[in-house]
């Protein structure tokens, strides 16, 4: 965290989401770091409203998991028009990857983490380019009615490949 800062300098963060009491201490110690100069607030888990005035703020998000069998998060951003900086274990690297809305890192450490994350902030033009594309990107992909029909095909094929073994 004290490396974004020093990169972009006044660069707010805030840490989201809810966690364990002992993590929570931690993250309120670490706010206290004169290396962060205040730049770090933890409101904890929102909701709503309070999520979407979070994004609508943002710059961006970074989601630097060691496992991430998703990532709704990652999609709520980019949605928002945000980018996003993610680990290679977020299951939505294809997709980041493939519509150019994002940075993945391939190592999780915190040099490589806050590299990506500077990488993002200074790049004023790619990250408005996001802005303007990363919500269709989502619907195009994620829409209720995109997902309905891929169910619906995944399920017509399961029921004509159950008749097909049934009459063989």
């Amino acid at each position: 965290l004290p490396t974004v800062p020093r990169g972009v300098p006044g660069a707010p963060a805030l840490i989201g989401g809810d966690c364990s009491r002992g993590y929570r201490q931690t993250l309120h110690r670490v706010r206290q770091a004169p290396k962060l100069g205040g730049s770090l607030s933890f409101p904890g888990f929102g909701r709503g409203e309070e999520k979407a005035g979070v994004l609508s703020e943002a710059w961006g998000l970074a989601l630097p998991s060691h496992q991430e069998n998703f990532g709704v998060v990652v999609l709520e951003a980019i949605a928002a028009g945000l980018p996003v900086v993610i680990s290679g274990e977020v299951q939505l690297r294809s997709f980041v990857e493939d519509h150019e809305l994002g940075i993945v890192v391939d190592r999780t450490d915190p040099k490589s983490i806050a590299e990506g994350i500077i990488s993002m902030l200074k790049n004023d033009s790619w990250r408005q380019s996001i802005t303007e594309k990363g919500p269709a990107a989502i619907e195009n992909t994620f829409s209720v009615e995109r997902i309905g029909a891929q169910l619906r095909e995944m399920y017509e094929q399961a029921c004509r490949r159950s008749r097909s073994n049934v009459a063989a």
